[in-house]
């Protein structure tokens, strides 16, 4: 196959939250029903309408910003969530002092990229294992990790 016949696909803006469709929707404790907003879709990454009680991963670690593990019990975060590949707990403004580092960590990036739940296992393999395809196939000498505050620390450390 010749590298022309090649697409790569990043994330983008395609899901909205319908009950603010066209609007910033604000941080929530508890994810917010997502879909997806035309016709174009994530063919590698999973939406699910599931929603479970108490969700079967657990959140990544969240630090303060003084290098201080910040507890999730503290922060007021919902136990259920939705088996979506991608997180839904609103958006934050890339330029607003007020949101948390942990909101950041969990939210659409300034309503213009989707956000993969990388602490759930099974989607951080897929990111890893599309990075060694890009990788192997393109043969880079290295990778980069974008928007270090929207990517958990631990996901960074693993990958």
């Amino acid at each position: 196959m010749s590298c022309t016949n090649i697409r790569f696909r990043r994330l983008g803006d395609l899901l909205e939250f319908p009950e603010k469709a066209n609007t910033s929707t604000p941080f929530h404790f508890s994810e917010v029903q997502t879909r997806y907003k035309g016709d174009r879709h994530y063919h590698d990454f999973q939406l699910s309408e599931k929603y479970y009680d108490k969700c079967p991963w657990s959140l990544h670690r969240f630090w303060d910003d003084d290098g201080f593990p910040v507890p999730v019990d503290s922060l007021g975060i919902a136990q259920g969530c939705y088996e979506s590949e991608f997180d839904q707990y609103g958006n934050s403004d890339a330029f607003d002092t007020e949101v948390k580092v942990y909101q950041r960590q969990l939210t659409k990036f300034s309503s213009a990229q989707d956000r993969l739940r990388e602490w759930n296992p099974a989607v951080l393999r897929k990111i890893e294992h599309f990075s060694c395809l890009a990788i192997r196939m393109l043969d880079f000498d290295g990778y980069r990790i974008d928007k270090a505050l929207q990517v958990s620390v631990d996901a960074q450390a693993h990958f």
